[in-house]
């Protein structure tokens, strides 16, 4: 359909989208800390010399985003412009995703979820104030949510995969898939054939950097992973920060004193693992039907993630994105509480700010990370609590 023969409504949808990418761009010239000590510092690196730059371990992200700035490179030499012109471009594929999984449930509201997935204030400041990358595993993540919707479970379980060569973050939703698997919404077979799947992108991914020269594993220097193996990043980057909590995050961790870390960690993990699966094998029990799962099947991927996020040490503000992003999926779908997810929002929203801002400005005292935990539990309660009440008046 071209622009002349646009209905008001579609006219209205496209200015919208215009106004709100506009506002987006204005907010590129912010230089959070990661942008000027990170992300500018690759940016530039990759633009002198160029493809071969992913021969050296100049970076600490796996290599499908670097190879996204390396393309952004040959076309921005601006390299604030460049970093965040990528996460833009994601901004709507990931609201795409999310209207569509809204569709299902309500085709009606598709338009409207669009425009508020892609205006949603968390993703501007993620993504366009701050130059993160966390709305591109995201997408990918929500790419997976619907294919499971549609029963394609393998092109799901490709888009799962395809998340987490981005960002180990998506490893935050694997709680959720293993739910499945045990209560046989995902077969035997199609986990196994999605394991397969997951290591053959997972290789496929560190091949461009293998054939300029860097090593696929090294060994441990001081007691960390040396990042120069490509398939090190993901342990290189868990043995960097040596705290319970960093920052602005809203996990039960802010009730504990970094002073402890040696105490509590590495064998917090097992905890955290047992709660886990503790809480896989209780629903299992249960004896979902596939209908039940169906229809609340967002309402498990937030539950199972934020929980996962708000147990697990060693988080960032930005660990929250996916799982506040779903929670904003859960408003448009879930009729009952409709405010409920903001009590996680609200908090991660605050935090990515502050780290977007560098940690800087005044923020009301209700919005602390030390009252921030107080309201994602509530959160965190009350929708097990629905799980746990789930018959056969589902969600939809």
């Amino acid at each position: 359909m071209t622009f002349f023969k646009l209905n008001k409504q579609q006219l209205l949808f496209l200015i919208a989208i215009i106004g709100i990418t506009i506002f987006k761009i204005s907010l590129f010239p912010n230089r959070s800390y990661d942008i000027n000590y990170f992300l500018t510092p690759w940016y530039e690196f990759l633009k002198l010399n160029g493809i071969k730059s992913f021969g050296y371990p100049f970076n600490n992200y796996n290599p499908p985003y670097i190879l996204l700035l390396y393309i952004s490179s040959l076309i921005f030499q601006n390299s604030i412009i460049g970093i965040k012109f990528v996460s833009l471009v994601f901004d709507f594929l990931f609201a795409d995703a999310f209207s569509k999984i809204v569709s299902i449930f309500n085709p009606k509201l598709k338009n409207l979820s669009y425009l508020f997935a892609f205006g949603n204030p968390l993703l501007i400041v993620n993504s366009s104030l701050w130059g993160q990358c966390d709305v591109i595993y995201t997408t990918f993540i929500f790419y997976s949510l619907y294919y499971l919707l549609k029963q394609k479970t393998l092109r799901s379980l490709l888009m799962y995969s395809i998340a987490v060569i981005f960002k180990a973050q998506a490893l935050f939703l694997l709680p959720f898939f293993i739910f499945l698997v045990f209560s046989k919404y995902i077969t035997i077979r199609e986990a196994f054939r999605g394991v397969l799947i997951f290591i053959f992108t997972f290789l496929l991914s560190g091949l461009i950097p293998i054939l300029f020269g860097r090593p696929a594993i090294s060994g441990l220097i001081f007691d960390n992973f040396n990042s120069e193996g490509v398939y090190n990043t993901y342990l290189a980057q868990a043995s960097t920060q040596q705290q319970l909590v960093l920052y602005w995050v809203p996990t039960i961790y802010n009730w504990i004193s970094n002073s402890l870390y040696e105490v509590f960690f590495p064998s917090v993990m097992l905890y955290v693992l047992a709660i886990i699966s503790l809480l896989i094998w209780i629903l299992n029990k249960k004896q979902f039907t596939k209908l039940e799962i169906d229809s609340n099947l967002i309402l498990f991927a937030f539950t199972f993630t934020t929980t996962f996020v708000y147990i697990l040490p060693k988080m960032q503000e930005r660990y929250f994105f996916a799982a506040a992003s779903l929670g904003l999926l859960l408003m448009f779908i879930d009729k009952k509480r409709i405010w409920m997810p903001l009590l996680l929002y609200l908090p991660v929203l605050v935090g990515d700010f502050r780290g977007a801002v560098t940690y800087q400005g005044f923020i009301p005292s209700f919005l602390t990370p030390t009252y921030g935990v107080f309201f994602v539990g509530i959160c965190i309660v009350y929708y097990w609590y629905r799980i746990f009440t789930i018959n056969n008046n589902t969600i939809k």
